[in-house]
């Protein structure tokens, strides 16, 4: 999700509101390397839909990794199972049912 229409955004853009992984073979992956790399971008909200699990993984509040300088990482993670609403920080209004978001 980018701010704006997509006639506003002619251009690749370099940020991302709220950014959607569906995942099942690259889940380690998507956790590892994807993460930290959203984080260091500073991208706020990062989900990934756990296909091997039914669940969506939440992952907000970038921030430095004191474990590794340069490094980053989300310092908040939550679980949310079919059956539950998630609500994406740009869109306070807005709740998504997990159940949706998997197949």
């Amino acid at each position: 999700m980018i701010k704006g229409t997509p006639r506003e955004n002619v251009t690749h853009p370099t940020t991302a509101l709220l950014i959607v992984e569906v995942s099942e073979t690259t889940l380690s992956y998507d956790r590892a390397i994807n993460g930290p790399l959203y984080a260091a971008a500073g991208i706020v909200d990062y989900w990934i839909v756990n296909l091997l699990e039914k669940c969506v993984e939440v992952y907000r509040q970038p921030a430095p990794d004191g474990a590794t300088p340069g490094a980053f990482r989300y310092s908040m993670l939550t679980v949310h199972k079919a059956g539950e609403l998630i609500t994406p920080l740009s869109s306070q209004g807005a709740a998504i049912a997990v159940a949706d978001l998997l197949p």
